[in-house]
């Protein structure tokens, strides 16, 4: 599986606004990390002109600052953030080796499932995603709100069961792809008692910096299908928090037909929002294993999705 640098967009399509990353929750503890990070574009600070990379010269206040949270450092943050490469998520993945997997002996686990995630354009056939499009058309006068979430203001809305998302999203060929892909020797199966949920963001909507909740164990994989994007909206995401304090994070723009594998209680990630446009997505749940053992948390977040 080989990446574009940078994925098509629609014609007129903007690139990701520049800015800096601002902190606009804070935690309250010691870590001192910001539970809140708000995109907030603009040109750079004329105080940090000319500065090098932080230092004495920016003053005790703001050292400290960005001794927790160095993203204020238009040096830093630009020399450390970076895009996928073209080169497969998965090839460098491989080249690590299998890692002994989950107390249930299942299978081992390639190593990226703790560090990264796997971009796939191209997901469906046309076919599959034309239908898959075209019922979330349909729905999408029933989104509504999801009220408090990592994501405020989003709005989303269960895929029916035996619709064309179900469908596309279970077949057979498509699990043997992800597994192929992710390098996974035990079976992949679509959860079919967890829904596919249409999802939607608007301009200014986002999601914080998180880790997917474990509900099985070994831990599910959460496929994050985009449906639509005509936004400049991007999906950010890093081994660990203390990667993101340091700036070191990927992001990709994810294209129409594309899926994003990522493992429960593995790397943070985020949605950055978006300033023009809207992007759609289906979410659903894979199983690992042939018999993989549903936790408490599985019927906790299976009752706070909403019905149709």
């Amino acid at each position: 599986l080989r990446l574009p640098e940078k994925a098509s967009r629609p014609s007129g399509q903007q690139q990701p606004p520049s800015g800096c990353l601002a902190a606009t929750t804070w935690a309250g503890s010691s870590s001192a990390y910001g539970s809140r990070l708000a995109w907030n574009p603009g040109p750079m600070p004329s105080r940090l002109k000319g500065k090098a990379r932080c230092g004495p010269s920016l003053g005790l206040a703001c050292q400290a600052l960005v001794a927790t949270l160095c993203m204020h450092c238009w040096r830093c943050r630009k020399s450390n953030r970076r895009r996928i490469p073209a080169a497969s998520v998965m090839s460098a993945a491989m080249e690590e080796g299998p890692r002994v997997g989950h107390a249930s002996g299942e299978e081992d686990a390639p190593s990226w499932l703790s560090s990264d995630l796997l971009y796939v354009p191209d997901l469906l056939p046309q076919k599959s995603f034309e239908a898959v499009a075209s019922e979330y058309r349909e729905l999408r006068q029933s989104l509504v709100d999801e009220g408090p979430s990592l994501a405020a203001g989003r709005k989303s809305v269960i895929a029916p069961p035996g619709g064309a998302a179900a469908d596309a999203l279970g077949d057979a060929s498509l699990a043997l792809k992800l597994q192929g892909l992710a390098g996974l020797r035990g079976p992949l199966t679509l959860a079919v008692d967890f829904p596919v949920e249409f999802r939607e963001y608007h301009p200014g909507v986002w999601m914080e910096w998180h880790s997917d909740v474990v509900l099985t164990e070994p831990p599910q994989l959460e496929l994050i299908y985009t449906v639509e994007n005509t936004s400049d909206s991007v999906t950010r995401w890093a081994t660990s928090h203390l990667d993101v304090i340091h700036g070191k994070t990927k992001e990709v723009w994810t294209a129409p037909n594309s899926g994003l594998l990522v493992c429960a209680g593995g790397p943070v990630h985020m949605v950055l929002a978006a300033s023009l446009g809207s992007r759609a997505i289906a979410k659903a749940v894979f199983l690992r294993g042939s018999s993989p053992l549903r936790m408490p948390s599985w019927d906790a977040n299976l009752g706070l999705l909403r019905p149709l």
